[in-house]
């Protein structure tokens, strides 16, 4: 009778384990209702859970029930962060976010003590071995790679995969495991000089946008942290305080990228943000853009996350924007990488059976792979960040399975 009773009560505790709090809903731009694409859902203590909305604002994501007492933070460079206690949420239902912008405009803004905030950079800079990885380490990511010409979505790439990377003061390139993988048709027709994939399009965009890799900024097109700050102006954004931390908001200007001469509307080519912890001096999230319009022109973002006093990747995207046929054609690109474990020192290493490396020239375009759908089916990050439905709306849901089986067909006849 003991030996029953335990039994259930181990049954009733995996239940409880087991639980699930989902959570959806929408963001939306407080000042004219337009959605916030790729603003982040985190938890307040448990900041690698969450999810990342879609072009449509929309999120969801699914919590264990223990975590009912926490608190979701959504956040988005450029907006004021937001706050829901998920314990004034209902248990059913969509929940509707309204983010504020920021005041500071790149286009005119007014100087705060920039000469501190450069001083502040440099103290970062300064601080990087201490913050970021000393020591081999391993990042599971889901990554995704979406591309339109003229508009119109061509294809979509998705990968499970695996980096393992050394200390960041090393120039190494990090190894590249492939777990899952899965690929609609390739409609873009694109020209032989932009078709050709000669080398892995995940290593290579993963190892140029993590900023503080090889202990230097990279901030495109420059590559060195001291002739990037005394070339730029900065301008003080504001501060947000989470628990013990203070974030520090610091907008730039590159003045060597002046397009628009008008003293009264000066305009950069390369302008963005930078935020610091102005508790331990690191870097937790940058975002550069890059030309005359920014809807079309190219950007980068990327936000870090502290695990066991380091500062590791847990989201980047890169936009492009090329135009062809005498600029008349234009292709944009999104690659993104959402990090979601973390692995420190080879003791908590998880095992990669089952996963095959992928050298640096290889493209994941060339790569033979069966496809599982019950793996893409279930896999929680997958439920976390669903396809956009700006592309569902294309290609419907059945098309797209039938587009992935497809593929993998194909590659392996």
């Amino acid at each position: 009778m003991l030996k029953i009773t335990a039994l259930l009560l181990n049954v009733a505790l995996a239940f409880q384990l087991q639980a699930q709090i989902s959570i959806s809903g929408t963001v939306l731009n407080a000042d004219d209702l337009s959605p916030v694409d790729f603003a982040h859902i985190i938890l307040l203590s448990q900041q690698h859970l969450g999810a990342i909305t879609d072009e449509d604002g929309r999120f969801s994501l699914s919590l264990p029930e223990r975590l009912s007492q926490d608190t979701l933070v959504i956040s988005r460079i450029g907006y004021q962060h937001y706050s829901i206690p998920l314990s004034s949420l209902h248990k059913e239902g969509d929940v509707l976010v309204k983010l504020k912008p920021e005041a500071f405009t790149l286009k005119e803004a007014t100087v705060l003590a920039d000469g501190g905030l450069k001083h502040l950079l440099r103290r970062a800079m300064a601080r990087r071995t201490e913050n970021y990885p000393s020591e081999k380490h391993r990042l599971k990511a889901f990554f995704r790679e979406y591309s339109t010409v003229d508009h119109a979505f061509t294809h979509l790439s998705e990968a499970f995969i695996t980096f393992q990377d050394d200390s960041y003061s090393k120039s190494t390139l990090p190894r590249l495991y492939l777990q899952e993988l899965r690929r609609s048709r390739d409609e873009r027709h694109l020209p032989p000089q932009l078709a050709r994939m000669r080398n892995n399009e995940c290593i290579h965009s993963f190892e140029f946008n993590n900023v503080m890799k090889n202990s230097r900024f990279k901030f495109f097109p420059l590559r060195s942290g001291e002739a990037f700050l005394d070339s730029c102006r900065l301008t003080y954004l504001g501060a947000t305080t989470s628990e013990k931390d203070t974030l520090i908001r610091i907008g730039y200007t590159d003045l060597r990228f002046k397009v628009i001469t008008t003293d009264k509307n000066p305009w950069y080519y390369v302008r963005g943000e930078i935020v610091v912890n102005k508790t331990d001096l690191g870097i937790v999230e940058y975002l550069g853009k890059f030309g005359r319009n920014d809807d079309e022109s190219p950007w980068q973002e990327i936000h870090y996350q502290k695990v066991a006093g380091k500062y590791y990747p847990s989201y980047i995207t890169i936009n492009l924007n090329i135009t062809y046929n005498q600029r008349t054609t234009n292709y944009t690109v999104t690659k993104q990488f959402h990090i979601y474990k973390v692995e420190t020192g080879k003791k908590q290493f998880s095992s990669l059976k089952g996963q095959k490396r992928i050298p640096e020239e290889q493209s994941l375009w060339n790569i033979r792979y069966t496809y599982h759908p019950t793996f893409w089916k279930d896999h929680p990050v997958v439920r976390q960040l669903p396809i956009h439905g700006t592309i569902t709306e294309v290609m419907d849901h059945q098309d797209l399975e039938r587009q992935f089986r497809e593929s993998a067909r194909r590659v392996e006849e």
